[in-house]
């Protein structure tokens, strides 16, 4: 099986803090992670593709195969855990047959907007 990355989006400034929190790059993280077990477990696919994309006030993933499809009315306990998780960070989550064929997953969760402006100057002390 082939696995495919495609990472794109606003990447900040150089040495800028990253807008995504720990949290919701772990629950990427994870996300891909029961996708691919899903796909070697249940799919049959050859390709497998990751994309990333990362906006001003959102970060998404998407995980498509090019296997069997599964089931649109069945979710199994994976499925189920993901959507959990994405639910507990405002996120949003998809996954059934590609329009194409195949299995996918998308997953979108806002980010924490960093300010580019610094921060106020403290006010002077009163006399």
């Amino acid at each position: 099986m082939t696995i495919e990355l495609d990472i794109s989006g606003e990447s900040g400034e150089p040495g800028a803090r990253s807008r995504v929190s720990p949290t919701v790059s772990h629950a990427i993280y994870r996300i891909v992670q029961e996708s691919l077990t899903n796909v070697l477990r249940h799919s049959g696919a050859e390709k497998v593709t990751v994309t990333v994309n990362q906006g001003p006030d959102t970060i998404s993933v998407e995980i498509l195969d090019d296997g069997n499809g599964g089931a649109a009315d069945h979710e199994g306990d994976g499925i189920t855990g993901m959507r959990d998780r994405v639910a507990t960070l405002h996120g949003t989550l998809t996954a059934g047959p590609g329009a194409e064929g195949g299995f996918a997953v998308r997953a979108g969760f806002p980010t924490a907007r960093q300010s580019r402006h610094a921060p106020p100057h403290p006010t002077a002390p009163a006399p």
